[in-house]
């Protein structure tokens, strides 16, 4: 039997005794089961998504000033993965051979090639600014 199964039992047990004390302590306990319960799902989640990471991280080659994963066309923005650890694929721009991030708005020029504009040349040296 599990744990929250056990609780259960009891704070259904003792919902059936004349101690007000025995119950609400029964309550208690059921309730403080849950917590711990919905806390070992979000850890057991977090793990699985750090060691997914890791994994991942030995797939990704720095190339063109962007991550790329074998076998994937399109790059992921490395500010994103090294600050957060999320991959994110970068919007494309083939006209001018950038990448833009949608998260962070960070972009790169990913070839040589004809210069952007003006305005477009303020989103690939920092943070774009709406």
């Amino acid at each position: 039997m599990k744990v929250y199964e056990v609780a259960k039992e009891v704070a259904k047990l003792a919902a059936t005794s004349d101690n007000a004390d025995l119950i609400r302590a029964a309550n208690d306990a059921m309730i403080q089961v849950a917590e711990l319960v919905a806390e070992n799902f979000e850890v057991r989640a977090r793990v699985r998504e750090l060691e997914e990471a890791l994994r991942f991280n030995g797939d990704l080659k720095l190339e063109r000033n962007v991550l790329w994963a074998e076998g994937d066309a399109v790059p992921y923005c490395r500010v994103c993965w090294e600050r957060d650890k999320k991959a994110l694929h970068l919007s494309s721009s083939l006209k001018y051979a950038a990448h833009y991030c949608q998260n962070c708005h960070n972009a790169w020029l990913t070839a040589e090639g004809e210069a952007p504009p003006p305005l477009t040349l303020k989103i690939l040296h920092g943070k774009f600014e709406k």
